[in-house]
């Protein structure tokens, strides 16, 4: 899974990713993943944005956010030897919509929707703000 809050940008502030993204991972990444296209050690190449897209995991999950109240260069929480299992700081999909909805401007714990003749709410009763997400 990966998102790019650029959808919020106007067209003259879409993130670019040779400039602003392949540094982080040239920083946080490339070590162990390479910056080329055999994908070092770990067999996962990360050198396009389509490449570092490809990889999609239930139980251990990447997503990039950018602008809107994110802090910038954060990594929160950590998977295992082989990136199957997050080990540190897991967060349920709930977690994320909620920090989400909270870096837009929504209440999520108000925001409901009808479904199946009963009044939901779109992260459950499970949904809790990431803080350490959000920059202020």
């Amino acid at each position: 899974m990966l998102l790019l809050a650029a959808l919020l940008c106007t067209l003259e502030d879409r993130i670019n990713f040779g400039l602003e993204v392949r540094p982080i991972l040239a920083r946080r990444c490339f070590a162990c993943h390479g910056p080329d296209t055999d994908g070092g050690q770990a067999d996962l190449a990360l050198h396009t944005s389509h490449d570092a897209a490809e990889v999609i995991n239930p139980h251990g999950f990447t997503i990039w956010m950018a602008g809107g109240g994110t802090k910038p260069e954060t990594v929160y929480g950590a998977t295992d030897h082989f990136g199957y299992h997050a080990i540190e700081n897991p967060l349920e999909i709930h977690d994320l919509h909620a920090t989400m909805m909270h870096l837009l401007g929504v209440q999520h714990e108000s925001l409901t929707i009808n479904h199946g003749g009963r009044e939901m709410r779109l992260t459950d009763v499970h949904g809790r703000v990431v803080r350490d997400l959000c920059i202020s």
